[in-house]
């Protein structure tokens, strides 16, 4: 496996747009939410939501995608990756 298929990129499926009077002091902030119980990704299957919250108060929601085919590893694959690529960019 090389590094990039290890991961993926969650995507919007839609643009989200929020209007803010100006000098309101308002306290912007989002979180990511994937489904992360899954054994395998597939690309284009929606995989989670973006939240939006303006002082602390949801304001929108985006649904998000995966950008590609991605099989979520087991424990031994991982500690295999991780000892095969331990010294990859040691100096």
């Amino acid at each position: 496996n090389k590094r990039g298929d290890r991961f993926f990129m969650a995507k919007a499926c839609d643009d989200f747009t929020m209007t803010i009077e100006k000098g309101s002091g308002s306290k912007i902030s989002n979180k990511m939410v994937v489904d992360k119980g899954r054994k395998n990704y597939k690309k284009g299957e929606i995989v989670g939501h973006f939240e939006y919250y303006n002082n602390g108060e949801l304001v929108g929601k985006v649904k998000v995608y995966c950008d590609r085919d991605l099989k979520k590893a087991g424990v031994f694959e991982n500690l295999k990756f991780n000892i095969k690529h331990l010294f990859e960019h040691a100096i």
